[in-house]
């Protein structure tokens, strides 16, 4: 067993450290895929966002007449 000390919480871990070592390659991996694909998400939601903007207020200037 290996006892694990994280950022958040402590835990014991079975097998031994080169186990535990292989799990949290994976995990860090997966973690930072994830991580890139929220990113872009974001990304595309912000765009999505600004062009709401845009359309909005060309949609209140007509209505205003100031286009």
């Amino acid at each position: 067993h290996v006892l694990v000390l994280e950022r958040n919480q402590i835990r014991v871990s079975q097998g031994n450290f080169s186990s535990w070592w292989e799990n949290k390659k994976k995990e860090d991996k997966f973690e930072q895929a994830e991580n890139e694909k929220l990113k872009k998400e974001i990304g595309k939601l912000k765009i999505a966002a600004r062009q709401s903007g845009m359309w909005a207020d060309q949609a209140e200037r007509s209505k205003i007449g100031f286009d």
